[in-house]
């Protein structure tokens, strides 16, 4: 799990390997997914999830127990 929390700040000879928020974005969700665990959120609640988060109508705290809710361990 370490290494997937970290893929994101990956560098070579003092260069980011993922330059951009959403190359580290995507390095990190590619990792999570790899790791083990599927998300089960229907598409119609995580449409609702993702415009929630972006309006910030949810604590930290809060997106965190969501997606553990609907992740399951897989494999």
């Amino acid at each position: 799990m370490k290494s997937t929390v970290h893929r994101p700040q990956e560098s070579v000879f003092g260069e980011d390997v993922y330059a951009s928020l959403f190359s580290k974005a995507n390095a990190l969700f590619e990792s999570l997914a790899h790791n083990g665990y599927r998300f089960t959120m229907p598409p119609e609640v995580a449409e609702d999830f993702v415009v929630d988060v972006v309006n910030h109508n949810y604590t930290f705290e809060q997106m965190e127990a969501t997606l553990e809710e609907y992740s399951e361990k897989w494999g």
